[in-house]
């Protein structure tokens, strides 16, 4: 136990040595430190002391040199102050100049962009004045020209030569504003001494939105005054209806008077679907009118009222024209002018126990038409809306039985009315048509079956047959789901049991 005693004392003795050794060498370094940074300052002192007489020297001398440009300066001041004097002289000449300049410029910019204002104001109202105008602006006297030649086209080529002359007349007629116009159709009916005219309208863009421009001093610039949304749109109306007027006008005036008596017009107007962004043509007016009530129409006096004249003509007019809403024509085009849809494979896609009554309008009469052409016959459905009450057309190729053949399809839960019956007739009258087809899901009642029987050309084909033929001719087995049975019929009948 001494001996550890011992060597910790000895370690003791030795740590203490060390450390007063490493005191004794910081206290040397901090001395030669302190010698080092006092040679430093020394020497820093010096160099101060040199650079502060160079600097006095230095600065002597810019003294002596400021002196020197300071006369020197002085007399240019002097010359330059005169100058000066001369210029601020000739400145403030300048200066008036310049205002008087300046005032002159914006009183002419004022009085130019008034003027302006003025000339576009006035571009408005003459636009605005061409379209309240465009009736009394059309051609006129055409009887002695275009009525002599479209007799004798009418003579030489028939209603097609009358047509065809009609036609130019219309589509060479000048407006006194752009629009894009296509060619007129029209096709004479020489039977009934009448015309049906497809006429192009204007759109509604042809219409200003302004009411005029005026000149805002405070901006300095020419802004629009807009009008009212329905100002605009009644305007459209007046012009819609007096171009209308027009077209019947031109109409009668070419036309010779003997060959035509009654015109139908048909007012259409191009333009973009803004739901859809694409190109439609709906109707927008549609009016019958004979030429001896027209002839006792004033239409150039200043008190004629246009839209009122069509509405004591019981024409149809569209209730919103500014939204484009469409209007079905009084009268389409005869057969060879209808216009004809592509036909659709509902067989395609119906299923062999598919009720006909959940079938969509327009399924059900392609059926129907798919139907009659397997029956043998040429059959195309006419374009939905514009059908005249006719669904099907349907010719018979058979070169003694040949003829044409019209088809109406009604998809009724209930008996069918006899009016129906009697528009069948009626629209076989106005097509010239041999036969006439009445095709139902339900069933006719006894008034409609004599009166099928007395006309000798009309067919009532009811639900019970339509299924039977539906199975004979395409082999397709059917159920119609009517809420009740006629008498006489059974659950078999529709296919129920």
């Amino acid at each position: 136990m001494a001996k550890k005693k011992s060597l910790a004392e000895t370690l003791w003795q030795a740590h203490v040595r060390r450390k007063k050794e490493q005191e004794r060498q910081q206290r040397l370094a901090e001395q030669e430190q302190r010698k080092i940074r006092k040679e430093q300052e020394q020497k820093q002192r010096r160099r101060q002391r040199e650079e502060e007489q160079q600097r006095l020297a230095a600065q002597r001398q810019v003294e002596q040199q400021e002196r020197t440009r300071k006369r020197v300066a002085a007399e240019k001041e002097k010359e330059r102050l005169s100058r000066q004097r001369r210029a601020e002289a000739d400145a403030r000449a300048r200066k008036r100049k310049e205002a008087e300049r300046a005032r002159e410029d914006k009183s002419r910019k004022i009085e130019q962009l008034e003027t302006e204002a003025q000339v576009k104001t006035k571009n408005i109202s003459v636009l605005r004045s061409r379209l309240e105008s465009v009736l009394t602006d059309r051609a006129r006297n055409l009887s002695g020209g275009p009525a002599s030649i479209i007799s004798e086209a009418f003579n030489r080529e028939g209603p097609d030569g009358l047509s065809k002359e009609v036609s130019k007349v219309l589509t060479a007629s000048e407006f006194a504003f752009d629009f894009p116009r296509p060619k007129a159709l029209v096709e004479y009916h020489p039977e009934s001494r009448e015309l049906i005219v497809e006429y192009e309208l204007p759109p509604q863009k042809v219409v200003p939105k302004v009411a005029e421009y005026k000149h805002v001093k405070s901006k300095g610039e020419i802004q629009p005054v807009p009008l009212k949304t329905a100002e605009v749109q009644e305007a459209y109306g007046r012009v819609l209806s007096r171009t209308a007027i027009r077209g019947i006008a031109e109409t009668f005036d070419a036309s010779p008077v003997p060959l035509v008596t009654d015109v139908v017009l048909n007012g259409y107007v191009s333009a973009v679907d803004p739901a859809t962004g694409q190109v439609i043509r709906p109707c927008l007016i549609s009016v019958h009118i004979e030429r001896d009530f027209f002839d006792s129409l004033v239409i150039d006096s200043e008190e004629f009222d246009s839209q009122a004249c069509l509405r004591r003509l019981n024409a149809i007019v569209s209730q919103h024209p500014h939204d484009l809403e469409p209007v079905r024509p009084v009268v389409e085009f005869d057969l060879s002018r209808y216009k004809t849809v592509e036909g659709m494979d509902v067989v395609a896609g119906l299923d062999s126990r598919m009720d006909l009554l959940s079938l969509k309008p327009n399924e059900f009469e392609y059926l129907i038409r798919q139907l009659f052409e397997k029956i043998g016959m040429v059959a195309e459905n006419v374009q939905m809306s514009r059908d005249g009450g006719v669904d099907v057309f349907a010719y018979n190729t058979d070169p003694i039985l040949s003829g044409l053949c019209i088809i109406q399809a009604k998809r009724y839960k209930d008996r069918v009315d006899p009016e129906s019956v009697y528009a069948l007739s009626g629209a076989m009258y106005d097509k010239s048509a041999t036969k006439g087809v009445l095709v139902a899901t339900s069933w006719f009642g006894k008034d409609s079956r004599e009166f099928a029987q007395r006309s000798g050309r009309i067919e009532l084909i009811d639900g019970r047959n339509l299924r039977s033929l539906l199975k004979d001719h395409m082999n397709l087995d059917v159920l119609i789901g009517l809420p009740k049975l006629p008498r006489g019929w059974e659950n078999a009948d529709i296919g129920t049991a």
